[in-house]
């Protein structure tokens, strides 16, 4: 291997290394948040509710205008770096402190704890990820460079995961305990400094930004501008639809917890987050078979495949009561789980190019922080889904084990399988509409190469 490759092979890795930090910080978020605040808190699902309506309709704001300011930045570091930087070091300490309420104040006084820090959480974040994701259509030109680069990328998906669901279970015996409210503490210090590490091998040795799109700041569009342009794009339209409900199913994560203990009958921590580890390495395993379907058929059929294997998957989750039968069925969810995973950044990426050829400017940021927003619109979906079933069930706060009933089971089984299956559906359907085919993404590549050769050429002279 010569030296170009060798460098360019160490991008590529220490690119998916920041895959590690985007992903771990959202998934143990997620995974955790509820389940601490419901159960080991206490707090009225009501206000754990109103806390993520308020918490979505600020990234109606916040997501949108990180993008589209990324887009204008002018600096000698670069667009994305500053961004890049200024969201991860404080994310990594708000992480910690979403962990540490007043535990002995009021319920309204721990939910306006809760939003504040939410609020905080999800700005720090967004700008890390936002402009972590934007950079992989501008590094990675074609379909074929962004499904090799996506390989690792589905690694570090794999490394980030594994370590959200499975570490926190060595401090953590039972999530459903208030007794172990500092083990969360200990958990979430562990997980700041893992998903810091990687972040700062990303920073290090993966961000590269490229000198032809350095004067794309100056043509940028206002965040105004940003928002209507994007959603001109009949592409990211339908497929917008359908990664909204791509980001419910995942978004239901946060009752699994729940959902095992109760449903399954199983609360050791460590059986909990084998699951999820199941689920991961079906997810992993099947990459490279994603990427042959990708380069073969083209990304929307691949993405429809995929979506079609998740939503089936789902379908058990209404009627298995044994860990056996989890596990296989968490087997079938991690292969649908990795195409939509695997495809999701390359379909932006090519909505990217699209555009770029239709504008003359490239805007990952924007787009990527107008996603942000309507992936955060499924958080409003999921909690809403959630409240319902809970209120329904009279399942207001939580009275410990003894006051489970098997209509609170039932409704944890809806949620974790009718609600995502449904969801998936409709978003094969808006996938099915998306006009970017195997020829069209063939063309707009060439057209893409021509236009980045031209720009290159300007600022070189």
């Amino acid at each position: 291997m010569n030296e170009s490759k060798e460098t360019s092979k160490k991008t590529e890795l220490a690119y998916a290394a920041g895959q590690i930090t985007e992903v771990g910080l959202y998934q143990y978020f997620s995974f955790f948040v509820f389940t601490f605040y419901f159960f080991v808190v206490g707090l009225n699902i009501y206000y754990i509710v109103i806390a993520f309506i308020i918490w979505a309709f600020w990234n109606a704001f916040n997501d949108p205008l990180i993008g589209a300011l990324s887009d204008r930045t002018k600096s000698k570091y670069g667009r994305r770096k500053p961004w890049i930087i200024g969201g991860l070091i404080p994310v990594l300490f708000v992480m910690v402190f979403t962990f540490t309420p007043p535990i002995d104040s009021s319920q309204f006084f721990i939910f306006i704890y809760f939003v504040i820090i939410i609020l905080l959480y999800e700005t720090f974040f967004s700008m890390f990820g936002v402009n972590w994701l934007s950079l992989l259509p501008e590094m990675y030109e074609d379909l074929e460079e962004r499904a090799k680069v996506m390989q690792y990328v589905l690694g570090g998906v794999f490394i980030s995961m594994i370590v959200a669901v499975m570490l926190p279970a060595m401090f953590i015996p039972d999530y459903r305990d208030p007794q172990y409210f500092g083990n969360y503490v200990i958990a979430a210090i562990a997980m700041a400094i893992f998903f810091g590490f990687w972040g700062f091998v990303f920073i290090k040795w993966g961000l590269k930004e490229k000198l032809e799109y350095s004067k794309d700041a100056e043509a940028a569009p206002s965040v105004f501008s940003s928002f209507k342009y994007s959603f001109k794009s009949k592409s990211f339209r339908r497929y917008a639809i359908t990664n909204f409900f791509a980001w419910y199913t995942l978004g239901m994560v946060v009752i699994f917890p729940a959902y095992v203990a109760f449903a399954i009958g199983v609360a050791d921590t460590a059986l909990i987050g084998l699951l999820s580890v199941v689920t991961l390495i079906a997810m992993v395993l099947f990459g490279p078979v994603w990427k042959k379907i990708t380069l073969k058929v083209g990304v929307r059929k691949a993405m429809i495949y995929s979506l079609l294997i998740w939503g089936f998957s789902q379908i058990p989750y209404l009627f298995i009561e044994d860990y056996g039968s989890a596990l296989i069925v968490s087997v079938f969810s991690g292969i649908g789980l990795s195409g939509v995973s695997y495809l999701q950044r390359i379909i932006m990426a090519v909505i990217c190019d699209e555009d770029e050829l239709n504008t003359g400017v490239r805007r990952e940021a924007g787009f990527w922080g107008i996603n942000y927003f309507i992936n955060r619109l499924s958080t409003i979906a999921v909690f809403l889904s959630i409240g319902l079933i809970f209120t329904s069930t009279n399942w207001i706060i939580y009275g410990g084990e003894a006051s489970v009933t098997p209509e609170m089971i039932l409704g944890l089984r809806l949620l974790r399988s009718i609600f995502t299956f449904v969801g998936l559906m409709i978003g094969v359907v808006f996938m099915i509409l998306f006009p970017i085919t195997k020829e069209v993404n063939e063309q707009i590549a060439q057209d893409a190469r021509k236009l980045h050769l031209e720009k290159k050429a300007k600022v070189s002279g």
